[in-house]
Formats: C-alpha cells, structure tokens, sequence
C-alpha cells in the first residue's frame, strides 16, 4: 500500500473520475462527491491562504483505493474539507480502511 498526498488544485482536480469512479461503488452522500468537495475547498476554504490542501490516497498496484478529503487549517489541525458545511464527512474506498 502506497499512500500519497494530494496538495495542490490542479492535482485535486485530476483525481475527478477516480473519485467518481469510488463514490459509484458505495452508498455515499453527496457531501463525499467530488464535486461538493472541490467546490467548497475552491470557493472558499483556498482563500485563506494559511489553509493547504492535504487530501490523503491510499493506493494499491498504481490504483487508487481510498481517498480522504483532508485539509490543514491555519491552527495546524488536520480536518476534513467540509466538516464546517456539512452533516457527514467521511473518506470513500473500495473497502473499509481499518485504523
């Protein structure tokens, strides 16, 4: 298992069909989507420009297995990007990730 860190926009946004392709295989909500994701990091959580990008793949045989939609915010916290604009915040994967 590789794991890999996702920090910048244009990265972020490549990730769009391997997200899709994740989020069709489970029963998630929209707010795991990478839609609802990328859009509230671009609108508003990179504006503040002491919060960095920080999202989290684990990737087995050069395939994407889980993806966890992570930030840094200004106080060094590690937080999920929309655990202020959302009921539900979670990673997606092919199987559950065991901690």
């Amino acid at each position: 298992m590789k794991v890999r860190i996702v920090s910048d926009i244009v990265l972020f946004k490549l990730l769009l069909n391997d997200w899709n392709t994740l989020f069709s295989l489970g029963s998630y909500s929209v707010f795991q989507s990478f839609h609802f994701n990328y859009y509230s990091w671009k609108a508003e959580l990179s504006k503040n420009p002491r919060n960095k990008l920080c999202i989290v793949l684990l990737e087995k045989n050069k395939k994407i297995d889980a993806i966890f939609p992570l930030y840094i915010d200004s106080q060094y916290t590690l937080r999920f990007i929309n655990d202020r604009h959302a009921d539900f915040c979670d990673y997606i994967s092919r199987k559950p990730v065991d901690f």
